[in-house]
């Protein structure tokens, strides 16, 4: 007896490309009391705060245009506080500084 060997194709998982996102400027400053502008430039995002032009950028963990998304929606609708959202992405490691 002839056996036949059948190919068994194995399932490849389709590795999901991020968006490249864009260079992009949020002044805020009418909007917020803590923080200037945000920037979103080079896959980093800068936080501009109010007073004393302090500057910080992070590395940010997740889906960067889905964060920008989230920036969009808070200037039109200003339904949170973009200071307290910033302090949760530092803390729980979605952002994280760098030094």
């Amino acid at each position: 007896m002839a056996e036949t060997a059948k190919k068994v194709k194995t399932a490849t998982k389709r590795r999901k490309s991020r968006k490249v996102v864009k260079d992009v400027v949020f002044d805020i400053s009418e909007i917020s009391t803590a923080i200037n502008q945000i920037q979103i430039k080079d896959g980093k995002v800068g936080i501009i705060f109010q007073g004393r032009d302090t500057e910080y950028f992070y590395n940010y963990t997740e889906n960067l245009s889905e964060f920008v998304k989230e920036i969009e929606k808070f200037v039109k609708e200003q339904h949170l506080s973009l200071g307290k959202k910033f302090n949760e992405l530092v803390r729980n490691g979605t952002l994280s500084q760098i030094v």
